[in-house]
């Protein structure tokens, strides 16, 4: 992406205002793309610098809106809500949530315990809260199921599993086969989306290259054709 915009923008800024320059002199019509391209090409040389420091300024300030309690529940909620990424950030933290659980309890770790700990493992805050809740339902004399079954952002085959896995006294082994289950449905995801968006941001150079290539062109060719 930084590559596709940058070459735009540099192509953009050195090589259009040259061309422009050129078209100025030729008193002749321009067509409406190249009008279009010089356009922006003015915006980019006049407001450019402006531009960057503005999306500078505003990642650093989204970075610090993270840092906060309300804005980390705000991004993380966001996150879950995206099409599609949304579901790899909920696969990603139950798969997580799977593989800690289960080794903090094989391990012989108390089931409050493993649960307060895993909760701080998890890099969103929708998931922190949702096992914070868990753990104070247990503390309450709950299974891990019971209150599982009521948190939509868990899939339902999660509490199906973790009430199997209480049920016989192998929680620690079947919370590791989830995870690894998640783990290769994460990756599945991730490969599929790298593939899609490959071929797009290929196009994508391509078009805003061509755009530039039918604006520059385009006057010329009417040029010698008049001559």
């Amino acid at each position: 992406t930084v590559v596709t915009f940058g070459a735009f923008a540099f192509l953009m800024v050195f090589l259009v205002p040259r061309m422009a320059s050129i078209f100025e002199g030729l008193n002749t019509e321009l067509p409406w793309y190249t009008k279009l391209m010089m356009g922006i090409s003015a915006f980019l040389v006049n407001y450019g610098l402006y531009l960057v420091v503005a999306i500078v300024v505003a990642v650093i300030l989204l970075f610090r809106y993270k840092k906060t309690e309300k804005g980390s529940r705000m991004i993380s909620k966001l996150l879950i809500k995206m099409p599609v990424f949304g579901e790899i950030v909920v696969k990603v933290n139950v798969a997580r949530f799977s593989r800690t659980f289960g080794s903090l309890m094989s391990s012989g770790l108390s089931v409050l315990d493993a649960l307060n700990t895993t909760a701080t493992a998890l890099g969103n805050s929708v998931f922190q809260d949702a096992i914070r809740s868990i753990s104070k339902e247990v503390k309450a004399g709950k299974t891990i199921a019971e209150p599982l079954k009521s948190m939509t952002i868990f899939p339902p085959i999660v509490s199906q599993m973790v009430s199997v896995g209480e049920e016989t006294g192998k929680l620690d082994e079947i919370l590791l086969k989830l995870a690894a289950f998640y783990e290769k449905e994460v990756d599945a995801m991730v490969s599929g989306i790298t593939s899609i968006i490959e071929p797009i941001l290929i196009v994508t150079l391509g078009g805003l290259v061509g755009f530039i290539v039918v604006g520059v062109f385009g006057p010329l060719s009417q040029l010698s054709n008049a001559v």
